[in-house]
């Protein structure tokens, strides 16, 4: 795989056979939502030369941890929606159902073209299935 971005909070890699890029958080907490809006900033930037074309995106959120606290949910409230206007498809993997549970009430009428997965091979087939646009 390319690295494509390697930060504190996220890594960008582009698998080998160039069809998904996968958008990767850390473990590494964000200290005030601040730091959410900075490391968006490069995510975007970094994502800016894949912009239109056929690749697909994962969303890997495995590694973060859980956070609900309404100021953080706040600041990375409208990211995901505009991470997947610049992807034919993408979709969020999360570790938990739990996760997938909470994810799908925070983004509630903002990113539907996102389908939240708890499994990477079915959110992988789900990227790699011909389009019902």
């Amino acid at each position: 795989m390319k690295r494509v971005l390697d930060n504190k909070h996220w890594t960008i890699e582009e698998r080998d056979d160039g069809g998904v890029l996968i958008l990767a958080r850390t473990r590494e907490p964000f200290a005030t939502t601040a730091d959410v809006s900075r490391a968006f900033d490069d995510v975007l930037t970094a994502l800016a030369p894949y912009r239109g074309g056929a690749r697909a995106l994962l969303v890997d959120l495995r590694a973060a941890r859980a956070r609900d606290d309404p100021e953080f949910e706040r600041a990375s409230r409208e990211q995901p929606d505009e991470i997947a206007k610049r992807f034919p498809r993408a979709v969020i993997l999360v570790r938990t159902a739990i996760g997938q549970l909470q994810l799908r009430r925070t983004l509630k009428g903002i990113a539907r073209r996102m389908t939240v997965f708890t499994d990477e091979a079915e959110a992988l087939a789900h990227l790699a299935a011909p389009s019902r646009r």
